[in-house]
């Protein structure tokens, strides 16, 4: 059986949206599976935080901020390869903590990227 990857993965993560609490909850379990999954994948394959991802040279760390990924995710990805915090895309040359910035990412999320730039 071959690992998922890591794009696959981060792609699973649920985004936010208004849902009723029964719906909230299943999103929750599967949240935290897929989280399980990624911290796995990484541990056992840490290079797998510098897969490129399509054309456009989209890096883990540029989808987990695209996606509103934990910050557990976020602080494992830069921990395993802190220097993904300065690699800019191809489209259009924006760096994970641009894409952050668009996508409303929180505080927290935000210094972290900061701190290894």
């Amino acid at each position: 059986m071959t690992e998922p990857d890591i794009f696959e993965l981060i792609d699973q993560l649920p985004g936010e949206s208004y849902i009723k609490e029964e719906v909230r909850q299943k999103r929750k379990r599967l949240e935290g599976t897929t989280i399980a999954a990624i911290l796995s994948l990484l541990q056992k394959h840490p290079d797998a935080c510098k897969e490129i991802y399509d054309a456009f040279d989209y890096t883990p760390l540029h989808a987990a901020c695209d996606r509103g990924a934990p910050l557990e995710i976020i602080f494992t990805l830069l921990d395993v390869w802190p220097d993904a915090a300065k690699h800019k895309d191809d489209y259009d040359y924006s760096t994970p903590l641009h894409v952050a910035c668009c996508k409303g990412s929180s505080v927290e999320v935000i210094s972290a990227l900061l701190h290894v730039w």
